[in-house]
């Protein structure tokens, strides 16, 4: 098993590696080329443009690595076959499944590789590229990021809705909170501003007002309040921020305040489905490898390749449409992450199973 192991390992990564390299190059050029109008658009050198296409390569070429891990496998099952060995292992007493398994089991080891790709490089670059762009193109300054406008969301019973609010200086402005029992309001508290100073939020030149039956019973002008309802700004998380620069465990942290905070968290949970289905197509795409190049009816190399690569792309845009599927909440975010891979998987080990492979 170990010289199968190892002859496998041998004749698969010289193909992968090439393939993660031309599609680099390949994602590369044609960023470029797409952003090419931005030189005279924006006004910015050749030395930016550069800057901003190889910060964003990496987070499009770690979609690849499936792909990659396809062709890699494809030709390392064809290398056995084409060269008589496969059928001399055959002769030898090895089973089909024992000579495609070392690939699969390698594919744990792939699916390792993406996710630290996609977690410490793909990721940091996409925050890099953001920054280039927001700041040498768009001219917007870093500041920009910590404000908005009109945020929504709740805590514990109590719903709150402002104009601005802006993380620079941890603070609220036209700010007001409601409480409901039974659709009916009991308590709302509205303010100018609150800033968030020494652990508490302190409300400035605000209304306080108490209802029984819809009808307000109390309410109080003050000057200064301090309310401990509001979370605070460590926990705080508007909109869709740039969720694609974020970690794995950071996405975590980010759906769990949105959760706290009542507010939607589908594209976060898409996203972070996303990163753990991702590395396991590499599982599927070598099982596709091994469909493609044993099919019966396919004799040349060419033609194999060619059905490697249309699995590929028919995986590529299963999960675009199933990924779309979960964002107009036709299925839940689990499922548009997961459902092209348990697909894909099952009909391959179904064609493996035909061809007596298992």
């Amino acid at each position: 098993m170990k010289r199968i192991t190892l002859y496998s390992l041998i004749s698969f990564l010289p193909p992968f590696i090439f393939s993660i390299a031309l599609f680099y190059f390949f994602v590369f050029w044609g960023i470029f080329i797409e952003k090419m109008s931005m030189l005279s658009k924006y006004s910015v050198s050749f030395g930016t443009l550069f800057s901003l296409v190889f910060a964003q390569a990496p987070y499009i070429t770690s979609m690849t690595i499936p792909i990659a891990s396809m062709s890699g496998a494809f030709f390392s099952f064809k290398k056995l076959m084409n060269s008589g060995e496969w059928k001399a292992f055959l002769a030898a007493g090895w089973s089909p499944f024992s000579l495609i398994a070392p690939l699969l089991k390698f594919s744990i080891i792939i699916a390792i590789f993406h996710f630290c790709f996609s977690e410490f490089l793909a990721a940091p670059s996409y925050a890099r590229y953001n920054k280039i762009y927001r700041e040498d193109f768009r001219k917007k300054p870093e500041e920009s990021v910590y404000i908005v406008e009109n945020p929504v969301f709740k805590n514990g019973d109590v719903f709150f809705l402002a104009s601005l609010y802006d993380g620079r200086i941890k603070s609220f402005f036209n700010l007001s909170g409601e409480k409901y029992l039974e659709d009916a309001p009991v308590y709302a508290i509205y303010a100018l501003s609150a800033v968030y100073e020494n652990g508490l939020w302190i409300l400035k030149d605000g209304l306080e007002v108490k209802y029984e039956n819809s009808n307000p019973i109390y309410q109080k002008h003050f000057e200064l309040k301090k309310y401990p309802d509001l979370p605070p700004p460590s926990d705080l998380v508007f909109g869709k921020k740039d969720i694609e620069t974020m970690d794995f465990f950071s996405l975590g942290e980010r759906i769990l305040k949105l959760k706290k905070l009542g507010l939607k968290q589908k594209n976060e949970l898409i996203f972070f489905w996303s990163k753990l289905s991702s590395p396991v197509s590499s599982f599927v795409m070598i099982l596709g490898a091994a469909v493609a190049s044993m099919l019966p009816w396919i004799s040349g190399g060419m033609l194999g390749a060619g059905v490697s690569l249309f699995f590929g792309f028919l995986f590529w845009n299963f999960s675009l449409t199933f990924q779309r599927m979960a964002e107009i909440e036709t299925i839940s975010p689990f499922w548009g992450a997961f459902a092209t891979p348990i697909i894909f998987a099952a009909v391959f080990i179904i064609l493996l199973k035909r061809m007596r492979i298992f």
